[in-house]
């Protein structure tokens, strides 16, 4: 059993920082060990996390402490052997790089999630200071098997470059992570309240998070007589040389538009019930709070400084001030406070950001692939998903939430698909794509025969754990060549057993046929999971393929995400009937036309209501409209069509009526 073991100066902040990751190691059967000031807290034993108490403070320089530090930290590296340190924090990882180098610890990893402020000082004792700490900093970095993890460019760049040469570390030993992450469940996406606007500043009350320009800004904006509420979250830290004052608490509490909640647990509750979340830092690693904001679906005002700038998409998700400048900043909450618009669609920006770039989930991955290369390649798992999907935008807009989420659980994700022009996209995302000639149309035997020895072959090769089939030629070839291929586990979306089950003739009997026990075969393996999305589809397929409860799984559908489908008023212009779909004959496309048209003829003006259509024909489908057919449509002006659509939130907020006439049950989809 490999040990890890972290060092840090502060419980409560690997509580908050670092615990998802000692979680994680623990569940995927790790020893993992925890070096820290105070006392034995329960939820390590909860975890199962070994506890060792550091006499390691924040403040001061003091030798003797120091000293005593060191040495501790030697007997504890010699005691456990741990095959990996993970040293969080300045102290930690200046002099438990010292020592990890002395002990021969095989395996470090270095978190800078700040670095701190005497490197942000120009004053001349923090030159002097720096001079003192170069070597000490240049030979804890030196370790042959480690990695340095930075929170933005700006801190790496400054240790990469300090001094002379190569600097205090290698840049090939850099790994820039963004941020601690958020767990998404519990920071949700909400609406802003109703009524004063408030803004949220959530930090340790120092000098240096801008607390004294944010009060500057709450004063500015009273004067002005704009209404709002200026909320503060936080305490002093009494650990440290720039915390404010409670003398200075004790005024900025008489100010009218200012109030104190102090520390707070509950992050999200507060940010849910205001409008936007500032933090005019001087300087950050990677400003969790403002993670948090993002996820809670919150505008942002922070400063243009290293980590903070980091924490956001300048003008999409927040705005950006100068440092030190409060005039600027009350500008920039004016500003968002006379644009709720504004406000909205930052939130909804924030809420995609933190998805996509700040879930716990993709951090803790993250550091798990620093750790498994430290120990020799050796993974957690070595588990491999394997998507099979018709087309590749099929995949992006029905299948991307699952694929990316099983790559924050550590999978290593492989798409096999039919490619259009999609391929930059997912290998983007860090897919390995195989492609495959996969012609949703055709049933000839080369149309047949080319794709299951494809798919075969892939599973062959990369030996998949799990192979996630979607889509009915998928399911059928892909199905057979996994069993043949001896996968140890499928999944089976089905949507619909094909358009050759309403087919007549003796040629589609044969089909059949031929399709049923292609059914049987795929379906057949010991270890799979059938999804389906509704018990028609359920009942249909039992009556081809006996298939046990334990391999059933109802799923309806394939999820929406509700931080960019949110409600909103109806709109208050002419009422929009929506059609929205590919544009095929069995969706019902041709009577949603024909009655706009009827509806026209008994008066219905455009300026009564607006009959739209969004979509595209899909002409690799046998029953696909035709473009000469949609021409004549818009030509006659029963009907808008405004195409395939990539803001679906918007286009679904513009609706008055959302129309969908499908055929479902009378034409399927080809095989």
């Amino acid at each position: 059993m490999k040990k890890i073991l972290f060092v840090i100066n502060d419980a409560d902040f690997f509580i908050s920082h670092r615990l998802p990751i000692a979680k994680f190691l623990i569940e995927n059967g790790y020893e993992v060990h925890l070096a820290t000031s105070g006392e034995m807290l329960p939820i390590y034993n909860e975890i199962g996390l070994s506890f060792h108490k550091l006499e390691v403070t924040r403040k001061g320089m003091s030798p003797i402490y120091e000293l005593r530090l060191i040495f501790q930290l030697h007997k504890l590296f010699i005691l456990l052997k741990p095959d990996l340190v993970h040293l969080v924090t300045i102290k930690p990882y200046l002099y438990g790089g010292i020592v990890a180098r002395l002990t021969k610890v095989p395996a470090v990893v270095s978190a800078i999630s700040g670095l701190g402020f005497d490197f942000m000082s120009s004053g001349s004792k923090a030159k002097f200071l720096r001079a003192l700490l170069y070597p000490f900093y240049k030979f804890a970095f030196r370790h042959k098997n480690q990695l340095v993890i930075f929170q933005n460019e700006d801190d790496a760049g400054f240790l990469v470059n300090w001094g002379f040469n190569q600097g205090v570390i290698d840049s090939s030993k850099v790994r820039l992570l963004r941020g601690s992450g958020v767990n998404l469940k519990i920071h949700q996406y909400s609406t802003e309240p109703q009524g004063k606007v408030i803004i949220t500043f959530v930090a340790r009350l120092l000098v240096d998070k801008g607390i004294r320009e944010f009060i500057d800004a709450s004063r500015i904006l009273n004067e002005n007589g704009t209404k709002a509420t200026f909320w503060i979250v936080g305490d002093i830290d009494e650990g440290n040389q720039k915390s404010v004052t409670r003398e200075e608490i004790e005024s900025w509490k008489q100010l009218p538009n200012v109030r104190f909640f102090g520390f707070q647990e509950n992050i999200a509750d507060l940010y849910s019930k205001s409008n936007i979340a500032c933090l005019p830092s001087y300087r950050e690693g990677l400003p969790k709070s403002l993670v948090e904001a993002a996820a809670c679906g919150r505008a942002v005002v922070t400063t243009d400084v290293p980590g903070c700038r980091d924490a956001i998409e300048a003008n999409k998700t927040g705005l950006l001030v100068p440092i030190n400048n409060s005039e600027a900043l009350a500008d920039a909450i004016q500003y968002l406070i006379e644009n709720p618009d504004v406000r909205k669609r930052m939130g909804v920006a924030g809420r995609a950001l933190a998805e996509k770039d700040f879930a716990i989930e993709k951090i803790v991955t993250d550091h798990m692939k620093i750790y498994w290369k430290l120990l020799g390649g050796e993974r957690l798992t070595s588990r491999k998903l394997l998507f099979v999907v018709n087309v590749d935008w099929f995949f992006l807009s029905h299948r991307l939430p699952i694929a990316l989420e099983a790559m924050r659980q550590g999978y290593e994700v492989h798409i096999a698909t039919a490619l259009t022009d999609q391929l930059a996209v997912l290998q983007n995302y860090g897919f390995v794509v195989h492609p495959l000639t996969l012609n949703r149309s055709g049933v000839g035997l080369w149309a047949i025969a080319k794709p299951f020895w494809q798919i075969f072959r892939v599973c062959k090769i990369i030996k998949p754990d799990v192979v996630h089939f979607v889509t009915i030629k998928p399911v059928l070839l892909g199905g057979v060549a996994a069993r043949l291929a001896r996968v140890p586990a499928i999944v089976s979306a089905v949507s619909g057993l094909g358009f050759v089950f309403v087919s007549k003739g003796m040629t589609a009997a044969i089909r059949r046929w031929v399709v049923k026990h292609l059914y049987r075969m795929a379906l057949g393996h010991i270890n799979l999971r059938v999804i389906f999305q509704n018990s028609n589809d359920l009942s249909s397929l039992s009556s081809l393929v006996d298939l046990p409860d334990r391999k059933v799984s109802m799923i309806r559908g394939s999820g929406a995400d509700l931080s960019q489908y949110s409600v909103t008023p109806l709109p208050m212009d002419v009422p929009v009937v929506l059609l929205a779909a590919r544009l095929l004959v069995d969706k019902g496309v041709r009577e949603f036309v024909q009655s706009a048209q009827i509806l026209r003829k008994r008066g219905l003006s455009s300026k009564d209501v607006r009959f739209v259509v969004v979509g595209k024909p899909d002409l690799d489908n046998p029953h696909s409209l035709h473009p000469d057919e949609l021409a004549q449509w818009t030509d006659e002006g029963a009907v808008e069509l405004w195409g395939h659509r990539t803001d679906m939130p918007q286009v679904m907020a513009s609706a008055h009526v959302v129309v969908l006439p499908s055929y479902y049950g009378i034409i399927q989809p080809c095989i």
